[in-house]
């Protein structure tokens, strides 16, 4: 099965450069390999993701997010990968979020609207 591509982003992407650890999941089940990336855009419904491994069209995975800067809380984001290019010897992957709670949704919100107010 295959996602079909949009030709417009629902909102602006924000560069960013940010790590991430997040985990393949198999069905609804998340896996318990955990893989390192960097964030390198953030959306209010995506990201772009640069790693080492490289995962298929489609393939779901799932991310942590703090919500706060000095707070141990965090929400699980997940997402589907969208589409996968190699342009520097690193996967670069398209990610939608499919996934993610209220308090998820407001954190990267709040953190969009920050870097945008900044620009």
């Amino acid at each position: 099965m295959a996602v079909p591509r949009r030709d417009k982003r629902k909102s602006s992407r924000i560069p960013v450069c940010m790590p991430a650890t997040f985990q393949s999941m198999s069905g609804k089940t998340v896996l318990s390999q955990k893989h390192q990336g960097e964030v390198l855009d953030i959306s209010y419904h995506g990201l772009l993701l640069q790693t080492k491994t490289e995962f298929s069209q489609a393939a779901e995975i799932q991310m942590s997010l703090t919500l706060d800067l000095f707070s141990d809380r965090i929400t699980d984001v997940y997402a589907r990968i969208i589409r996968t290019k190699e342009p520097d010897g690193k996967f670069h992957s398209s990610l939608e979020f499919t996934a993610i709670g209220t308090d998820g949704q407001n954190t990267i919100r709040r953190y969009i609207d920050h870097l945008t107010e900044r620009s």
